[in-house]
């Protein structure tokens, strides 16, 4: 059927350009934003001083947003309905022949319901999670992401360079039904780094420092009977269960912070073999720390975690007047250590409380490795505008986490494999410029959902600790059921009357439906719409 409705396409597509008139060439409508950026490794990279590399005209896009998602097919912390408006800017412009900036900023706003989960706004390797102990109190979620990044590089002599950077994000959430919770996220990220062009060679290093914070705070509205418990999960929803009240992880007296920093430093090597090949590295390390409470003499640290980040990428590229074709690989690990702190609460004269520690006890070791390896082809490109597209490769997940309480441990490792396609073809038409796209993806996952151990055998007066089982077989099904994602777009450019701006059209589909499920899901498929309007000038 999909091959049927693919060769259908391509079809129409065909017939359209040969109907149509060859619109006039315009340098605006031969251009295409992702295009430009994503033509070159180094400006998709962290190293903001080889901006400078940059060797078009200014080029700027604004657009506005609206999507809609529906389906049962949704994580623990997701939700089965979704609408998000988004509005975003984006430009590189040449300031002079030594100086180039960037700039994005991007406002998302997004409503959601039947949501409960994690309380946390972002579970990407997250130390640890809290998620409410009940499914009967799923409610509404609203959210507000604001974000703001620029950077700009600087020519100092013959090409060589130095550049900083900055990328900020806040973001504030909102759960509408008891237990509620309000969180307030800020992410700020800087780097600074130098470009050394050295011939047939080119060397990049930057550093890079990173601090979020994520502030939580639960409540209940009113009064009310009605116990509550959240079950602090240190891995594979296995922990702790804390009963609602004014002090703790969820206590509704104190704003209860997340806290992350990180320092890192990426190396880059670029060889231009000849004139059509390229081979691009970079390699970055980070170090990462955190905790979850606050850091004084009279509050309490709760958790302190630290992690070690190793990435790599790499891109071949083979150039021709007309065509590049890119071979991408990339591979980053992380290894997580989460430790509780063991503290004694004392009275000083003053009768206020302080807080003494001696020791910390491990709750949770994780280990998340993500590779991937692709093709992309750009191929009829006039200008900065291919006329075919098509991108195909393979993304491999590994996670590996393991949760303690002793004498008691529960380890989980999970393996996921996804091969896709893509392809997007151009037309150019009598006013304007028609693409249409289509997309295929299949993933499997493997793995047991979890295995309960021991270190010793447990006394009889220690038992086992408890589990979220309902999350954790929702979590594994989501992560490891066989999978078909199909998606198709339909976009179409033109200049706007009596304006020198790119104007367009675009409209998106995805369909993902899963197989194998069981009854810990919402259900089997889940189906996202999206509609752009933007301008590029």
């Amino acid at each position: 059927m999909s091959k049927f409705l693919f060769s259908g396409a391509l079809l129409v597509l065909s017939s359209l350009e040969a109907q149509a008139q060859t619109v006039k060439t315009d340098s605006l409508l031969m251009r295409d934003f992702s295009y430009v950026m994503q033509s070159d490794p180094w400006l998709m990279g962290n190293n903001p001083s080889a901006l400078i590399r940059f060797g078009s005209s200014t080029l700027s896009e604004a657009t506005v947003s609206m999507t809609v998602g529906n389906g049962g097919f949704v994580n623990y912390d997701q939700s089965p309905h979704t609408l998000t408006f988004g509005a975003s800017a984006e430009s590189v412009y040449r300031l002079s022949p030594r100086t180039v900036v960037y700039g994005r900023m991007s406002y998302q706003n997004e409503s959601s319901s039947n949501m409960a989960g994690s309380a946390f706004l972002n579970t990407y390797h997250l130390p640890f999670d809290i998620v409410e102990d009940s499914l009967t109190n799923e409610g509404d979620e609203h959210r507000d992401t604001y974000h703001l990044k620029g950077g700009v590089g600087v020519d100092i002599w013959h090409g060589w360079s130095v550049g900083a950077s900055f990328d900020f994000t806040a973001a504030n959430l909102a759960k509408y039904k008891d237990l509620r919770h309000q969180n307030k996220v800020m992410d700020l990220t800087f780097s600074a780094g130098f470009y050394l062009p050295l011939g047939h060679i080119s060397l990049g290093a930057n550093y890079l420092y990173r601090r979020s914070t994520e502030n939580i705070r639960f409540k209940v509205y009113g009064q009310s009977d009605k116990v509550y418990k959240s079950l602090i999960a240190y891995a594979n929803f296995m922990g702790q269960v804390e009963q609602f009240t004014t002090n703790g992880y969820t206590g509704s007296n104190n704003e209860q912070p997340l806290f992350s920093a990180r320092h890192g430093a990426s190396v880059q090597l670029d060889w231009r073999i000849t004139p059509q090949w390229q081979w691009y590295h970079s390699m970055m390390a980070q170090y990462r720390s955190g905790y979850y409470g606050r850091e004084s003499a009279y509050t309490i640290t709760y958790m302190r975690h630290h992690s070690h980040i190793y990435t790599y990428q790499s891109r071949l590229s083979y150039r021709l007047p007309t065509s590049l074709h890119r071979m991408d690989v990339s591979i980053s690990a992380e290894r997580l250590e989460n430790n509780q702190n063991a503290y004694l609460e004392t009275l000083n004269e003053q009768g206020a409380s302080q807080y003494e520690y001696f020791g910390a006890v491990k709750t949770g070791d994780k280990l998340w490795v993500d590779t991937h390896i692709g093709y992309t082809g750009d191929m009829g490109i006039d200008y900065e505008l291919p006329r075919w597209s098509v991108a195909t490769g393979v993304n491999i997940g590994h996670r590996k986490q393991t949760g303690y309480r002793y004498p008691y441990y529960r380890r989980q490792r999970l393996n996921q494999v996804q091969g896709y396609v893509d392809a997007c073809h151009r037309i150019r038409l009598r006013q304007g410029i028609l693409q249409a796209g289509l997309q295929f993806a299949y993933q499997k996952g493997s793995g047991d959902v979890y295995e309960d151990l021991t270190f010793a055998e447990p006394s009889a007066q220690q038992t086992a600790p408890p589990s979220m089982d309902a999350y954790l077989y929702r979590d594994y099904e989501y992560y490891t059921a066989p999978q078909v994602k199909v998606g198709a777009a339909l976009k179409y450019s033109f200049v706007f009357p009596q304006t020198r701006m790119k104007t367009y059209v675009e409209g998106k589909c995805t369909y993902l439906k899963a197989y194998n499920t069981d009854a810990y899901l919402k259900g089997d498929a889940y189906t996202t719409v999206m509609l752009i309007v933007g301008v590029d000038f």
